[in-house]
């Protein structure tokens, strides 16, 4: 038998570089997106080129009813003799508000990508793997989860007041489903930094912004991956928040790094 991993935000930018690193540890990796394009076909391609192998699987997480439908298509689409053995949750709403301007909706859609689809796409994969035998698995995988969170959440400020939120409900589910899902699934998370420009950075504020760190650099999307793959393997390790960040919460930023770092108002 082989392993699949569902990688939700699978196709684009920290979630096309833990698909490729997956892959190129021998997963098959099911990409999930909102809607399928020639960027999302050529990660698949890459993938395959790999020696690895790939499916796609639409679903777009802010409808209630994506994800039993996305980890039923997920299931469906897996190659022959080949079992859903891992899950990372990478698909994330990202918009500016904050508690002064915050409204329902914001929350409410927030919540809805970012803690709702994972916990129930986490429910449903270990509801799986008690039902199922994985000892034939290539590799005697451990079976694991891991949330992608942000390294806001240990130096909280109060910018993307809706997003912060949305992933500090998801940080505490963490620590609650590692205990539940016990010793079938372990569940971890990993805590990037700046990893990438937001849409209304600068090259230079992003320079900038990374050389600010007390590393004096950023971290890239391949180390977000590396830190997923560390997880993967580590059999051990279970309930664990791991930051990636080259020590940027160690600066407890008052507000956000675009406004600190391009001179923006909120």
């Amino acid at each position: 038998m082989n392993g699949a991993v569902l990688v939700t935000g699978g196709g684009r930018r920290i979630g096309r570089s833990i698909s490729l690193s997956l892959a190129s540890i021998g997963f098959h990796v099911v990409i999930q997106t909102r809607s399928a394009d020639n960027g999302i076909n050529s990660v698949a391609d890459e993938i395959r080129s790999l020696g690895s192998s790939c499916t796609i699987v639409e679903g777009n997480l802010e409808s209630l009813d994506s994800p039993q439908k996305l980890f039923s298509d997920s299931i469906e689409s897996l190659p022959n003799e080949t079992i859903l053995v891992g899950l990372v949750n990478c698909a994330s709403m990202f918009q500016w508000d904050a508690p002064s301007n915050v409204t329902s909706e914001s929350l409410i859609s927030h919540y809805k990508v970012n803690s709702v689809a994972p916990i129930l796409l986490s429910s449903l994969l270990y509801n799986y793997l008690k039902d199922i035998d994985i000892s034939s698995v290539e590799k005697k995988i451990s079976p694991c989860i891991v949330n992608i969170l942000d390294q806001k959440l240990v130096a909280p400020h109060p910018d993307h007041f809706s997003y912060t939120l949305s992933k500090q409900a998801l940080s505490g589910a963490t620590i609650m489903m590692a205990k539940e899902f016990a010793p079938f699934c372990r569940v971890n998370a990993v805590l990037p930094g700046h990893v990438l420009a937001s849409p209304d950075q600068t090259s230079s504020g992003f320079e900038k912004a990374q050389s600010e760190s007390p590393l004096g650099y950023g971290p890239s999307p391949s180390d977000i991956a590396e830190a997923v793959v560390f997880l993967f393997g580590a059999k051990s390790v279970t309930a664990q928040l791991l930051v990636v960040d080259a020590g940027e919460h160690l600066l407890g930023r008052s507000r956000d790094v675009v406004f600190e770092t391009e001179g923006l108002d909120g």
